[in-house]
């Protein structure tokens, strides 16, 4: 008898439930982490943005792709976005490196957004690799970075890994382990089974990032909890296996994606500028540092500073410093000086690595340290603080607030203190006193834009992409506690602009989705 009629049907027995548990295990993968959504509440035209469209056909679909060109670029950066929503979060991001001088690609996965097909994690790869093939196949682009953000970040480190010719640089924000998390939420065996049959190939991201020939630049906020930023930090840490540039920037007080933007404003954009202009167009004018260091007993580390790339100074530099270790990591701010000797450091645990970054804002100095003194950074940190006591310290908030809006804000700040005074106005109304309420709806009008519509509101995990339904709120509030006011007709002509932009929106996806 043929010995393999008698193997054949004992391979199917345990192939085949492997391949049906598999089936399984990918749909309620896919249902549990891709929030894909087809609706878009922005347009590139909101931002000013001169873009054009075509679409990158993959295996049973078509990519819908935006190209971001700067003026006289060849330097083009593709981002490669999360597990939600689509490309339209990431419209101020394009609009900042377009300034910044770079071309920049937005383009949505499979099934997200305008594309195509089904949403699908194990095509994630698939679709960037055919997206980056297309960019680099035109002839205004001869240099390429990739930018992944969460789940878009395991992404770009496996494409970079597979295509390390095809991609210059790497930005990597929110970047995590998926496995490790696995292990992490359901235990060790079944995250183990996992990788070996159902998970795809790209999220084995260790052994992707240790063998990454491109610089990177990591970056990742202190209080995220969705990604946590000590996985970050090992993930860096095995990262310098490999001799290319590596460099780690912890937002402090930030949490996940899209977070960090949205609390440093031009300060984010200015270091991805930083480091794009030195491993895209090999300028060194920006300072990028090494950091070595040396146990000094069992709970302090020597660390020496040295600068990779940039100007020759003598004078102090301000260093953020990030010992990691098994535990927790720590940041650490210092004045880097040339000719100083090593820096000592306490220690909590073994010692990993450590990273040194010079920060991309304006800083003064606090004690032996420094802090951030930008206007956008400062705006920022006042308004968390004025939403956190807007409920209980009523009158301290309400006359802080006047104060610090009667100095200089930043400009794309000033909507985000209406959100102080909407708190405000709904707690004068549930005590019953409508005439300081009407006073603070007043001044929720008074600070959103003239264009509400697109105006992104980005936090840890979160964001608003238009002001429209605040000032709908407000418009409603007010006609109800100053009925002999004008708000009715003004809520009636709000009403107009609203449905003429969602016309303007819905024409504009037709046109769009024929693109495709």
């Amino acid at each position: 008898m043929n010995p393999s009629r008698r193997l054949r049907p004992r391979f199917w027995a345990v192939i085949l439930p492997l391949i049906l548990v598999g089936c399984s295990v990918r749909s309620k993968l896919n249902s549990a982490v891709l929030f894909p959504s087809p609706h878009f509440q922005l347009m590139p035209e909101d931002f000013e943005l001169t873009y054009e469209t075509f679409a990158v056909p993959v295996d049973g679909a078509r990519l819908h792709t935006w190209f971001f060109p700067a003026d006289n670029s060849s330097a083009t950066v593709i981002v490669c976005g999360g597990n939600t929503d689509n490309k339209q979060l990431y419209l101020t991001l394009a609009q900042g490196l377009v300034k910044a001088g770079y071309n920049a690609v937005l383009f949505d996965y499979r099934g997200f957004g305008f594309s195509a097909g089904e949403p699908d994690l194990w095509s994630l790869a698939e679709d960037t690799v055919a997206v980056l093939h297309a960019v680099r196949s035109r002839p205004d682009t001869a240099r390429v970075a990739l930018m992944g953000i969460s789940l878009g970040s395991v992404t770009a480190v496996a494409v970079a890994a597979a295509a390390p010719d095809d991609i210059d640089a790497l930005i990597l924000e929110g970047v995590f382990n998926p496995s490790r998390e696995a292990r992490r939420r359901v235990g060790g065996f079944l995250a183990a089974l996992g990788q070996m049959f159902f998970f795809p190939s790209s999220w084995n991201i260790e052994a992707s990032v240790a063998r990454l020939r491109q610089p990177v630049l990591f970056l990742h906020g202190t209080q995220d909890t969705i990604t946590p930023t000590s996985g970050a930090c090992r993930i860096f840490a095995t990262s310098l296996a490999a001799p290319a540039p590596r460099f780690l920037w912890l937002a402090e007080e930030c949490g996940h994606s899209p977070g960090i933007a949205g609390a440093y404003g031009d300060a984010y954009t200015s270091l991805l500028q930083r480091f794009l202009d030195t491993y895209l167009r090999g300028r060194r004018d920006h300072p990028f540092l090494r950091a070595e260091w040396a146990p000094a007993g069992e709970d302090a580390i020597d660390v020496r500073l040295s600068c990779v790339v940039g100007p020759t100074r003598t004078e102090r530099w301000p260093a953020q410093i990030t010992v990691i270790t098994e535990e927790e990591p720590k940041v650490h701010r210092v004045w880097f000086e040339p000719a100083a000797p090593p820096l000592r450091l306490p220690l909590s645990g073994r010692p990993l690595a450590v990273a040194a970054m010079v920060p991309a804002a304006s800083v003064e100095a606090m004690g032996k340290g420094w802090d951030y003194s930008g206007l956008y950074i400062r705006s920022t940190r006042e308004w968390r603080e004025l939403v956190s006591d807007a409920s209980t310290e009523l009158q301290a908030t309400q006359e802080r607030l006047a104060s610090f809006l009667a100095g200089p804000v930043h400009p794309e700040r000033r909507p985000w203190f209406a959100r102080v005074f909407r708190e405000l106005a709904r707690v004068y109304e549930a005590r019953g006193d409508p005439a300081l309420a009407a006073q603070m709806w007043r001044r929720v009008l008074e600070l959103l834009p003239d264009h509400p519509f697109a105006c992104p509101l980005f936090q840890d995990a979160s964001w608003e992409l238009g002001f429209d339904a605040s000032v709908l709120g407000a418009l409603e509030h007010l006609v109800k506690l100053e009925p002999n006011g004008d708000w009715q007709a003004q809520a009636k002509e709000w009403n107009r602009r609203c449905q003429e932009r969602r016309r303007a929106l819905d024409a504009w996806e037709v046109t769009q989705r024929t693109s495709r």
